[in-house]
């Protein structure tokens, strides 16, 4: 098989640039994609095969270039047919040519957003649709869903923002960059959103930096990001938000981007209206099939029944879910209860409100529990948390759940996690209010339960990538209850704080995790904790060197130093891993002496107690410090060293570091072969496990390396790749490294004017 290591590195930067379109995708994720259209059972490997430089077979490498096309891998033409060439294609332009004319690209940035999951069948609303659809294609910049609770609005809005981005050819052209969704269903008592909304559509354009903006200034910039792309921001519950300054807002959307509104009643001004009524009768009559069908509830040939419910719900869809749900465990029949709506009253507000109760007075106490607890959390939520703040073991759980699910109270899905109705949280919300004691009881059982969650996920070293995957899941109940628990002082707020850190720090989530730890460190001195308030600040100034604010950072950190050595406590040296940090800061700001001190005295004290993982950290410092003095050949073998090490320990992340290290160790030495794979490697752990941090690093040394080696082009699009990675969680240290080195590559790709006309 013919081997071209110029056809590896295409394939890769083609992958590459998928992963940049799709955010939060892995690259081994893309690779197994890839592997399985082009019929690998082995999905990823055959990619992986390629990129090592062997070239595939005629058929295989014409389907691995439409599959790269079609998900958005080559920015242009010539890219392509680099691809092509180096892959030894016997005609690569006129293939190129045909697979350019034919292949539907992804060319937009496709899964920029934070839509919550669709769930169930989406039945009829075709003219709804249409109508959304005319109101985004028109220069209306508001679209307002407008109609009673549970016909449907949120659905609704949910459907638009997935068809916008994943099915554009439905809904219009061109399609949205990014779908921004913000809700009030979870927080319903919340009153000003404005700062919540500028924050959230700075995080899915992946701007969180500008989180940290004064509000005028961040208006500002987040209303310039809009104009930028195209945007579609969905503001879910509109009506009980109660903010002047985000209605301001809202009226001077700037095109190219939309704004779409779901509220009970008519609320702004200058918006196309779509006013949501419930389903047509048809579309209601297949949605009770398919609602029967779930909760395994006899058809009995009732269609007269069925049409009566229908009617007397105005064809809600909420509402009929939930009399359904109660024919299946009250004591009434269909026409009974038909009777009993229609009875109850003309409005469906009302209707809610008896099913409502009607319902409740059916649950036994353990659904009740259960469906009190729900209230605590902002998201889907698994059995497991759900009992444990429930304060119901696993049988008593299994037993309620099924009643609620039934009842359409709580909505279940294949993942064995539960969802709860904004009309349903209303309700249950104003049952709390009666139960203070089980309330307060319900919420230390909650709180309890995350931090051992948190204690299990995150380990104390930070280390094991694999663990942190479960609280990609649970973060939005992890901001739910962080945000509650500062509300309200709680005494656990330090250590959930603490816990937290090495999450939101390897995501890159570092705007969030500054907020958290700053808060969490006045509460630990108010609490006099003094052993946890000196870990925060440490992990503190982590944060505040990588955003180059060296002063802030080395004030905390000498303070933290005294204190220590103060309390007579070495081990908390430690525990804090203070002298590493010291190193890394006076690294950066360029004192190799300084950081060989505390380095020295970081692997003394691991020693001393015989800490294996802090001893590797020690010495993988002090490996940057040979680094930084051009000791080539001492840092390569410290770096061999540290990876055999980290590999025996299992330990991915040191060894995607020492990977990372050793490569710069190699390029000094002018071994560039090696250290490009090395290179390669780190970018695709970075990726694989979500550590933008890695990611970028590694792209930017590659790019460093490839500016070396004469690639500019290659340079240009990892650098600028990298550069992404560092403005989006604010490292602005490599922002800095990165910005010098794309003004190098313009520089040396300007044409040269200076000899004039000869």
């Amino acid at each position: 098989m013919a081997t071209s290591q110029k056809f590896g590195e295409l394939l890769s930067q083609a992958i590459r640039e998928i992963r940049a379109r799709r955010g939060a995708a892995s690259i081994k994720a893309i690779q197994d994609e890839i592997g399985y259209a082009l019929g690998r059972e082995s999905g990823s490997s055959c990619v992986d095969y390629w990129r090592k430089g062997n070239v595939p077979k005629l058929e295989d490498l014409e389907a691995l270039a439409r599959e790269l096309l079609a998900r958005g891998g080559f920015s242009g033409r010539e890219k392509l047919l680099q691809f092509l060439t180096q892959g030894r294609h016997p005609d690569p332009k006129k293939l190129c040519d045909l697979l350019w004319r034919d292949t539907p690209t992804v060319t937009e940035t496709l899964r920029c957003h934070n839509l919550p999951p669709r769930y169930g069948d989406f039945l009829g609303r075709d003219q709804d649709i249409q109508r959304v659809a005319e109101g985004l294609a028109s220069r209306w910049p508001v679209i307002s869903i407008e109609g009673l609770s549970g016909v449907g609005k949120s659905t609704l809005a949910i459907e638009i923002g997935y068809r916008c981005l994943f099915e554009p050819a439905a809904m219009l052209a061109p399609p949205f960059d990014a779908v921004v969704w913000i809700s009030a269903q979870h927080r319903p008592e919340q009153r000003l959103w404005l700062q919540e909304t500028l924050d959230t559509v700075a995080r899915v354009l992946e701007q969180p930096p500008l989180s940290q903006l004064a509000p005028e200034q961040k208006w500002v910039e987040v209303e310039k990001s809009l104009r930028a792309q195209r945007v579609l921001v969905i503001v879910d519950n509109f009506e009980t938000m109660e903010d002047p300054d985000l209605e301001r807002w809202i009226e001077s959307i700037p095109e190219p981007s939309k704004m779409i509104l779901t509220t009970r009643h008519g609320k702004a001004r200058r918006a196309w209206d779509v006013h949501l009524r419930g389903l047509a009768e048809p579309d209601a009559l297949l949605f009770i099939e398919k609602q029967l069908q779930r909760i395994n509830l006899p058809h009995r040939n009732q269609d007269a029944g069925w049409l009566s419910l229908v009617r007397v719900t105005d064809g809600n869809p909420k509402a009929i879910e939930m009399a359904l749900g109660y024919l299946k465990h009250g004591v009434l029949n269909l026409d009974t209860l038909v009777n009993a709506l229609h009875t109850a009253s003309q409005s469906v507000g009302r209707i809610f409100d008896d099913l409502f109760q009607r319902s409740w007075e059916t649950l036994s106490e353990d659904a009740r529990a259960a469906l009190s607890a729900m209230s605590f959390f902002a998201d889907t939520v698994s059995q497991e948390a759900l009992g444990a703040a429930a304060g119901l073991g696993p049988y008593r759980l299994h037993a309620a759940l099924v009643q609620l699910t039934e009842l359409a109270l709580l909505e279940g899905n294949a993942g064995l996690r539960y969802s709860m109705h904004p009309l349903t949280r209303a309700f249950v919300t104003v049952q709390l209010r009666a139960e203070p004691a089980w309330e307060t009881a319900a919420r230390e059982r909650w709180i309890d339960w995350y931090t051992s969650f948190l204690e299990y996920y995150i380990p104390k070293t930070g280390e094991y990538w694999s663990m942190l995957q479960p609280l990609d899941i649970e973060m939005t109940n992890l901001d739910n209850l962080i945000q509650w628990t500062f509300e309200k002082e709680h005494a656990l707020v330090p250590l959930l704080a603490q816990r937290v850190w090495y999450y939101l720090f390897i995501r890159g989530r570092w705007v969030a995790c500054e907020k958290y730890v700053r808060r969490a460190i006045q509460q630990a001195a108010q609490q006099q904790q003094t052993a946890l308030r000196l870990w925060l600040e440490v992990h503190l100034a982590r944060l505040l060197v990588q955003r180059c604010n060296f002063a802030e950072a080395e004030e905390r950190l000498l303070r933290a130093e005294v204190e220590i050595k103060a309390l007579n406590q070495v081990e908390l040296f430690v525990q804090t891993n203070i002298f590493n940090r010291l190193a890394q800061l006076y690294l950066l700001q360029g004192d190799p002496d300084q950081a060989e001190r505390y380095g020295e005295q970081a692997l003394a004290l691991s020693e001393q107690f015989n800490d294996k993982y802090h001893r590797l950290r020690s010495l993988y410092r002090l490996g940057q410090v040979q680094l930084h003095r051009g000791l080539w050949v001492e840092a390569e073998h410290r770096y061999r060293e540290l990876l055999a090490e980290a590999q025996q320990e299992h330990w991915e992340r040191q060894e995607a570091y020492s990977k990372l290290h050793l490569a710069l160790a190699l390029i000094g030495q002018a071994q560039q072969d090696e250290a490009a794979a090395l290179l390669t490697e780190a970018i695709d752990l970075g990726g694989k496990w979500k550590e933008p941090l890695l990611e970028g690093k590694a792209q930017l040394e590659l790019a460093t390396l490839e500016s070396q080696r004469g690639r500019t082009e290659s340079a240009t699009s990892l650098a600028h790749s990298a550069l992404t990675l560092f403005q989006r969680f604010g490292d602005r240290y490599d922002e800095m490294k990165t910005a010098d080195l794309l003004a190098r590559l313009d520089t040396a790709c300007a044409p040269d004017h200076s000899r004039g006309n000869s």
